[in-house]
């Protein structure tokens, strides 16, 4: 009879294993904090012959240098943005990214070029139309505006903001109509990473049911699709004539299907200082994530409206990480 000389290999430990109830505790954060901003750039055809390595062409992720920043986040390569007024901005690019998502916050503005933009928040949609429309602007929006706190494995205390904008909202956040990469990531991942931790528990093998947070896991490539030949995937979007082509950032490591043990094993944020720094960051930005909330808005298009010799106030309204560029 033969013998089977192939090496032994280790199991990975699983995640249900290795947690407690007090492994990922939120507590209320005191204040909040801003934090240099990763835009996303849409792909254009016009721009096919500077390759399919270069985000003009395929869509993917920027960050300025002017965002403060001492060196390239991790995955990111210098590269200098055109915009459609032909600026050069010098920074870094990206195609994909692997990021630990911390928070999320969403709004819908009006006027978005304007020296003095205004928000609504997420629920306050038909208010912003109303508002848009009194403007009797053809470009007053509302426009929404996706922000999400993340920091990269690598290098976990630096935390970024991940900004979207427009249509793309919905590609990554998600929407009544649509699932969106954080909706799916969340399905497939971290809600089925609770719901094993609810049934182990209830058939009595061990520890506390724990309602994983999606920060217990990492999202990882995320960027824009490509076909069999390497070229992006372009989307229309709009109405009639008013149409354009988006390259939308999609999830594109997501099962098909329900998602693996093995593969959530393979996501689990399983370092313990990792896991750490991320719970602190989480509380310590309970003010930025709730900054876009009905109330505090309302306060803030108060004195966004006061005119002060007859120019709006917009100095009073802003914060650094909000002024972006506008593509």
């Amino acid at each position: 009879m033969g013998t089977n000389n192939a090496p032994e290999v280790e199991a990975m430990p699983s995640f249900l294993d290795e947690i407690n109830d007090n492994t990922f505790f939120i507590e209320e954060a005191l204040s909040g904090l801003v934090h240099p901003t990763i835009q996303w750039v849409n792909g254009s055809k016009k721009q096919k012959a500077r390759g399919a390595d270069d985000i003009a062409y395929t869509g993917g992720w920027f960050i300025s240098e002017d965002q403060g920043i001492d060196e390239a986040p991790p995955g990111f390569t210098p590269y200098v943005f055109t915009t459609d007024k032909g600026d050069e901005i010098p920074g870094y690019a990206a195609r994909t990214l692997s990021v630990i998502v911390i928070r999320d916050r969403k709004c819908w503005i009006v006027d978005p070029m304007s020296p003095s933009p205004v928000r609504f928040s997420s629920r306050e949609y038909d208010e912003a139309v109303d508002y848009a429309t009194s403007l009797s602007k053809a470009d007053a929006g509302p426009r929404g505006r996706l922000h999400v706190l993340i920091c990269f494995p690598e290098a976990p205390q630096d935390l970024y903001v991940l900004s979207l904008g427009g249509t793309v909202v919905s590609d990554f956040r998600g929407s009544r109509n649509s699932q969106g990469v954080l909706d799916s990531f969340r399905d497939k991942i971290v809600k089925r990473a609770t719901r094993m931790s609810h049934q182990r528990s209830r058939s009595g093998q061990g520890g506390k049911p724990t309602d994983f947070p999606t920060c217990a896991f990492l999202l990882t490539n995320v960027g824009a699709a490509v076909d069999d030949k390497g070229a992006p995937v372009f989307e229309v979007r709009g109405k009639g004539t008013a149409t354009s082509s988006v390259t939308p950032p999609k999830w594109l490591d997501a099962p098909v299907g329900n998602a693996s043990t093995e593969l959530i094993n393979k996501l689990f944020v399983r370092d313990v200082e990792l896991r750490t720094m991320v719970q602190h960051a989480f509380n310590e930005n309970e003010a930025w994530a709730t900054a876009w909330y009905e109330e505090p808005l309302s306060k803030l298009r108060d004195k966004l409206v006061k005119k002060a010799g007859g120019v709006a106030a917009a100095e009073e309204g802003g914060r650094p990480a909000d002024q972006e560029m506008g593509f």
